[in-house]
């Protein structure tokens, strides 16, 4: 009996298990601007990439499980350019931030965030 309980508990534990996975979400990173070339930095599902020359507008289309780190930064050289992100998850506007010269050299926009928690 007692060993009949045991499976009849893990058969349980394993068909919960399979009802709390993680869901996935499509993420879109866009950056634009005043500006033809930028340098991009983002991380999504597959680590941290970098385009040191990116042609403005700037998307790039992923999948990622909520809970998981995401972030992008670009910056142009040109201090009198204006720079912006948008993040969209499953089509949704999650985020829109402004770039600034905040070190008087550069124009710098950048966000992270959690996939399914964006706060503002």
């Amino acid at each position: 009996m007692r060993t009949l309980m045991k499976a009849a508990g893990l058969a349980l534990l394993l068909a919960l298990s399979g009802c709390m996975e993680e869901t996935e979400r499509r993420i879109e990173f866009q950056v634009g601007g005043t500006v033809d070339l930028a340098g991009i930095v983002w991380r999504d599902a597959d680590g941290q990439h970098q385009e040191p020359r990116a042609e403005l507008p700037w998307v790039h289309s992923f999948t990622a499980r909520e809970g998981h780190a995401v972030s992008v930064l670009a910056r142009s050289g040109n201090t009198s350019a204006r720079m912006w992100i948008r993040v969209l998850e499953d089509g949704e506007e999650v985020r829109v931030v402004p770039g600034c010269v905040c070190d008087g050299e550069s124009v710098t926009v950048q966000t992270a965030g959690v996939v399914g928690e964006w706060g503002p």
